[in-house]
């Protein structure tokens, strides 16, 4: 399955509960390792952080941070 910059930004926008942390960075992860990553869009990196600062996931936002080669 090939994944989408505008599916993974929906999904990222969507995601209202403490517990999709995991899914979040998941989805992340997987669309960095795709010939799709040129695309991100930068709402979608917005979605992430709001996300991750909503449920003070401060650990996941310094990982995304400090490892370039899986996320950035």
């Amino acid at each position: 399955m090939r994944l989408s910059s505008v599916d993974v930004d929906i999904a990222v926008t969507m995601a209202r509960d403490e517990g999709h942390k995991d899914d979040v960075l998941d989805l992340l992860y997987r669309l960095r390792h795709t010939t799709g990553a040129v695309e991100l869009l930068p709402s979608t990196e917005y979605a992430a952080f709001r996300y991750l600062l909503k449920f003070d996931h401060i650990d996941a936002i310094f990982k995304l941070l400090n490892d370039s080669v899986r996320f950035s």
